[in-house]
């Protein structure tokens, strides 16, 4: 096995002061022989068992070379007879200082912040030479950055520094971090340590000024593709609606997980149902289905069908308490698909909406939706397969924005976002409530294990 932070040469890996053959560590000789002399333990079967080159690796360790064309099976015939003739007593000298030369290669790759856990490798990287004390190793002060928390690791490095003769060592606080500076040089380090807080001061206010500069030119972007539909949209007969393409804005998020909150976005389809629309969100560390609209209990038996058919596979149209009653456009868009009675369709998205004629507007439209949403989160992908609530408030009755708040499990209980039209045109729905269905999550749960 070849680690990618290693160093490898002639078949073998240092890396995190560990020497490896393909994976294997070396294993002593007195221990190898308790192991397959004169007959094969228990520990050396698992050993076996867990590696089919459990020999050759331990047999490399030592240098011991495999006549491949004679050997047979897992090559137990070639260790005994290496451990009864003494060739894994001892580590020859060559393969001792190639592990010497590629441990010391591997430390001068890291920073002391990287050895911060092993405050030995920091004293053999910069202050010790084959064990001892070392003054020109070194010209510099090693500032070795601590949690401000980690008082554990803190007192190691400073317990590996009062071991070594006349080695200096002052911690400073910073408005970040917590570094603890060594030298040989007392001055130089007390200076170091000194200057600490108002260096970090300093180089904070200076990340703080690009990631506001960075900010301003992603919201002057973002605002301009908002400016940019409202100037060129054509006028819609028969009033506004919400359908279409929104980027999204949440304080929160973007406070929480700023690396993944640039590109927030949701996209608005109708259903087949009038005054029901379906969001699909992607809020970075959740993404989901929303169904939205001005009348609760509406939305409610909406929900309450989308579930039932994730259930049952049964994809009727309608409720069987509303089976019977007369409905008008407003109640529900007819499709261009065959829905005669006993048929069965797919259950209501945005797909089946695109076949869909357009919905009457009411001269009055509230402007205020209530919605149901699942989700999942992004990192694990783990399903949230009980629908949370929420509100969307759009700012007038041109619909082109909303503010929304709604709790998003993963995430937090009332969270507000703020979406502004980018299109007329949503993206192309890839969502059913079905994929957040408890079934669903079911499925991948036994998936993953």
């Amino acid at each position: 096995m070849f680690l990618s932070s290693g160093i490898n040469r002639e078949g073998f890996t240092s890396a995190h002061g560990r020497f490896l053959v393909h994976g294997e560590d070396r294993i002593e000789g007195s221990r190898l022989r308790d192991m397959f002399l004169p007959r094969i333990s228990r520990e050396g079967q698992k050993a076996l068992r867990d590696s089919f080159d459990f020999v050759r690796c331990q047999l490399k360790h030592y240098g011991v070379e495999v006549d491949e064309k004679k050997s047979r099976g897992n090559g137990t015939v070639f260790l005994k007879a290496a451990l009864e003739a003494g060739k894994c007593d001892q580590v020859p000298s060559h393969i001792a200082e190639l592990e010497k030369q590629m441990h010391a290669e591997w430390l001068n790759q890291q920073s002391p912040e990287d050895l911060s856990n092993q405050p030995e490798w920091i004293m053999q990287k910069y202050f010790l030479s084959d064990g001892q004390p070392d003054r020109t190793k070194t010209t510099t002060v090693v500032g070795v950055p601590l949690d401000r928390y980690s008082e554990y690791r803190s007192g190691n490095i400073i317990k590996a520094v009062k071991n070594i003769a006349n080695l200096n060592h002052k911690k400073a606080i910073g408005p970040k971090t917590q570094v603890i500076f060594i030298g040989w040089n007392k001055k130089a380090v007390e200076k170091a340590a000194a200057q600490h807080p108002a260096q970090e001061t300093k180089q904070l206010q200076v990340e703080r000024k690009k990631q506001e500069d960075a900010d301003k030119k992603r919201e002057k972007e973002r605002k301009k593709l908002h400016t940019d539909y409202l100037k060129n949209r054509p006028k819609v007969k028969g009033g506004a609606t919400p359908v279409g393409s929104y980027i999204v804005d949440s304080d929160y998020i973007e406070s929480q997980w700023p690396k993944v909150a640039d590109d927030l976005n949701i996209d608005i389809h109708r259903t087949d149902t009038s005054g029901v629309f379906q969001a699909d969100f992607d809020f970075g560390v959740v993404e989901g289905v929303m169904f939205f609209s001005f009348e609760d209990d509406k939305l409610d038996k909406y929900c309450a069908r989308a579930k039932r058919n994730a259930q049952s596979g049964d994809y009727d149209s309608m409720d069987e308490e509303e089976s019977g009653k007369e409905t008008s456009d407003d109640d529900i868009i007819p499709t261009t698909e065959n829905t005669k009675k006993g048929t069965k369709r797919s259950a209501p998205t945005s797909q089946t909406a695109k076949k869909t004629k357009k919905p009457k507007t009411a001269k009055n439209k509230p402007l205020n939706y209530f919605l149901q949403l699942k989700c999942r989160e992004t990192g694990e992908g783990e399903i949230a397969y009980q629908a949370t609530h929420g509100i969307i408030m759009f700012e007038n009755k041109s619909l082109t924005t909303f503010k929304g708040m709604a709790d998003f499990s993963h995430v937090g209980k009332g969270v507000s976002f703020f979406a502004r039209k980018v299109s007329d045109e949503p993206y192309p729905s890839g969502h059913d409530w079905t994929d957040y269905s408890e079934q669903q999550y079911e499925t991948e749960r036994v998936n993953r294990w």
